[in-house]
């Protein structure tokens, strides 16, 4: 497709962006020029496929095919940098490019001659209805980008990784709600990004995404330094979570101005009253779970009654949910108690639900 360049400027830097479909693709020898990234072939191979092309355009040599990337592929390049020239390369993006979009709905170059005005009732009205439409596309692009430029903003003097109580905290700020930990791993167990049988422990699909990597966090135990290993989020994998708990809904026939936004913390609220008329969200050890059996039996039995049932196993001397488990149980932190390795110890909590798996019809009803 041929296109034709439109010239921005960045510090000594010729950045030139052409127009797709009425989207904005950045040439990557430019952008690249600009982050100092020295090698662009290498570059480009760590994005997606969808995040880059080739466009045609018209040069003062002729036609010239030229490596391009759009907005997705220009963040990941930016968040790819640790070098203080991204950090200002995308200060500009967001603070001149973007609010260029916003207000006219394309790039506006600095000194570009104006358009013709509308001779006609009905030419203004068209040009106000293409002018609405391209202004609609674009917020649609920042809407969607918008989580890379924060999560940019928060990660820039870190190690990339984000530990699951600084997601909760950028949640918070950025939506306003009240978020809290049980619903941030609720949503994530619906999305099939968490386990629902272990504490905080990625699905093997999130882990192949690349959406959870390990860091070690030096923990002290009787005077000893040990590296314990915690699962933590990556850029991508803020990114996947941002659109499952956080990101506007748009509805049908409604202005960006009139869009109603649904976020995690309004479905927790809702979760929230369902869980108060449904009582199996509560979570119970063995002990408690005996104590709801008819007649009550002991922490021993129930354990015996759940290997039976094939829902737990035992290994090295612990009980531990099975994949038969999942969605019936919790694996939970036992506070204050941790292995001789420094390993948390790890306590599992059932959902009133799996009595139906061991004593069917047993319930004991609530005084």
């Amino acid at each position: 497709m041929s296109t034709n360049l439109i010239p921005f400027q960045f510090e000594a830097f010729p950045i030139r962006v052409v127009m797709i479909d009425s989207q904005p693709w950045w040439v990557a020898a430019d952008v690249c020029a600009a982050l100092e990234i020295a090698n662009n072939r290498d570059a480009l191979t760590r994005l997606d496929d969808d995040e880059k092309g080739v466009a045609s355009t018209d040069t003062l040599g002729g036609k010239q095919e030229m490596a391009v990337i759009n907005e997705p592929g220009l963040y990941s390049l930016i968040l790819g940098s640790r070098k203080p020239e991204a950090k200002k390369f995308k200060r500009w993006v967001t603070h001149d490019v973007i609010p260029s979009i916003r207000k006219t709905g394309s790039y506006s170059v600095p000194n570009a001659p104006d358009f013709a005005l509308p001779k006609t009732k009905a030419e203004a009205l068209f040009l106000a209805a293409e002018q609405a439409r391209i202004i609609e596309e674009q917020e649609a692009i920042l809407t969607e980008q918008e989580p890379k430029v924060l999560l940019y903003d928060q990660l820039a003097d870190s190690d990339g990784l984000i530990r699951f109580p600084n997601l909760l905290g950028m949640l918070k700020g950025k939506t306003g709600q009240d978020y809290k930990m049980a619903d941030l791993k609720l949503f994530l167990r619906k999305a099939g990004m968490m386990c629902w049988q272990k504490e905080l422990e990625p699905t093997v699909k999130a882990i192949d995404s690349g959406w959870f990597a390990v860091r070690y966090e030096d923990r002290t135990y009787d005077g000893v330094i040990h590296k314990v290993p915690e699962w933590a989020v990556t850029p991508k994998g803020f990114i996947a979570i941002w659109n499952v708990v956080a990101q506007p809904q748009r509805r049908y026939g409604q202005s960006s101005t009139q869009s109603a936004l649904l976020t995690a913390a309004n479905a927790a609220q809702q979760e929230g009253v369902r869980r108060i008329a449904d009582e199996s969200q509560r979570t119970y050890n063995a002990t408690e779970l005996g104590q709801q059996m008819t007649p009550p039996l002991s922490a021993i039995m129930v354990n015996r009654q759940l290997n039976i049932a094939g829902l737990i196993r035992k290994e090295f001397g612990d009980w531990l949910p099975t994949d038969a488990a999942e969605g019936l149980c919790e694996l939970t932190d036992v506070s204050g108690r941790r292995h001789s390795n420094g390993t948390q110890v790890k306590q599992i909590k059932w959902f009133k639900r799996v009595l139906e798996r061991l004593n069917p019809g047993g319930l004991k009803e609530a005084a």
